[in-house]
């Protein structure tokens, strides 16, 4: 990767390309690490019998596009590896990784949250007699009248990730354009340079009186 001060040449495009790659690294770790604690408790025995597997097998995809795009920008931006098709495979990877984080966004709405308490209250009612967790469910929370906790059950598996999941969302998305957008303008000046530096230089009227 070039240094902060090889990018500073080409002023503040230059400076913003440079922590936009490094953003492009850490974001994904954010998202990863995120990703993991919402899929141990959407992994909780009741709540995946109830909603099915699509949510965690949705951030199972993401946290692989999210090692791939570490992965990735790692090897394309520290020179690891100099193949010119790693730069795409990078931009390819990391957009499936926003495209799923996208997906997850959706199985944490508001929408999903009432879907899936609604999925989590069916499921206990009808299997109570031949499932334990669904029968503490209806016990608990049917009896006692203490909806609140039935609620709180399915909000901290769902609506409660959504905003912090948003902004993460947010901000990969956000950066990824820009970096696509800046990536082209550098790549021009790069290629311009190249051109006036392998054109020949014409011969200054002092070196042409010696000649």
């Amino acid at each position: 990767m070039k240094s902060l001060t090889e990018h500073n040449k080409y002023g503040f495009v230059g400076n913003s390309f440079f922590w936009i790659k490094i953003s492009l690294i850490v974001l994904p770790i954010i998202t990863l690490i995120y990703s993991i604690l919402i899929a141990a408790q959407q992994g909780n025995g009741l709540f995946k019998k109830s909603v099915g597997t699509a949510p965690i097998a949705c951030h199972i995809l993401l946290l692989i596009f999210c090692i791939a795009s570490i992965c990735t920008a790692i090897l394309y931006n520290f020179h690891l590896l100099k193949f010119a098709i790693l730069s795409y495979v990078h931009y390819i990877v990391t957009a499936i990784g926003i495209l799923f984080a996208a997906i997850c966004l959706m199985f944490l709405s508001p929408a999903a949250y009432y879907s899936s308490y609604n999925s989590v209250s069916e499921y206990a009612n009808q299997f109570s007699s031949q499932d334990p967790q669904a029968l503490t469910w209806v016990q608990y929370y049917n009896t006692t009248g203490n909806y609140y906790d039935a609620y709180n059950y399915v909000l901290k598996r769902t609506l409660r990730f959504y905003n912090p999941m948003k902004t993460l969302f947010a901000l990969w998305l956000g950066v990824f354009f820009f970096s696509l957008v800046q990536g082209v303008y550098i790549d021009e000046k790069l290629s311009h340079e190249t051109v006036e530096k392998e054109q020949p230089q014409e011969a200054t009227p002092k070196e042409q009186s010696q000649q």
